[in-house]
């Protein structure tokens, strides 16, 4: 189903405003904006979990964790679920090393995941969607927590679209009203 949306997904949509739309550049700008925000928060999101898969590697390879690579790709994949995402990879590799006794490296590896890793999540993502969209950064973040809170791992992406689209919808509404109080005067 999502090729025949990616293939078809622009023509069908262009029929639709064209067929039912009342004001059809309205329809497209809002139809633009949904589509540059969504790519904008899946392309922003992956270049996230790759960030922190590589950094938590590193973090990995310094430890002597065994296959740091695959670990760090685990916690790329891991870094989609919200929340606990990487904690899930990073949290057992520490305590194995601790296991180890490496008490001093395990340590330095809780102290890098959390401060590199868990914050890479809260920082890179945000900056990453809003260099590509005009959506502020405070929405974002707002969008994304308040689409996980309601609708799962689907509201990282879902959140932030709809978020943008109420803020296309406020700049519209904000605009017009200036526009017809200059015009009255």
């Amino acid at each position: 189903m999502l090729f025949f949306i990616y293939r078809d997904g622009e023509r069908v949509v262009s029929v639709a405003i064209a067929r039912f739309a009342t004001n059809q550049d309205k329809a497209r700008r809002y139809s633009s904006e949904i589509r540059a925000t969504t790519t904008a928060v899946t392309v922003g999101t992956i270049f996230t979990c790759l960030v922190q898969g590589i950094t938590a590697g590193l973090g990995y390879y310094v430890a002597g964790v065994p296959a740091p690579v695959l670990c760090g790709v685990l916690t790329a994949l891991a870094a989609l679920v919200p929340v606990v995402g990487t904690g899930i990879i990073w949290v057992p590799l520490a305590l194995l090393v601790a296991i180890n006794g490496a008490y001093l490296k395990a340590g330095l590896l809780v102290l890098w995941c959390i401060l590199f890793v868990g914050l890479a999540d809260n920082a890179i993502r945000p900056l990453a969607i809003g260099a590509t969209s005009n959506i502020p950064v405070p929405a974002i973040v707002l969008g994304a927590i308040c689409g996980v809170f309601a609708l799962g791992i689907l509201g990282l992406i879902l959140g932030p679209v709809l978020f943008a689209i109420l803020i296309t919808v406020w700049r519209d509404a904000t605009t017009t009203d200036q526009v017809d109080n200059e015009q009255n005067y």
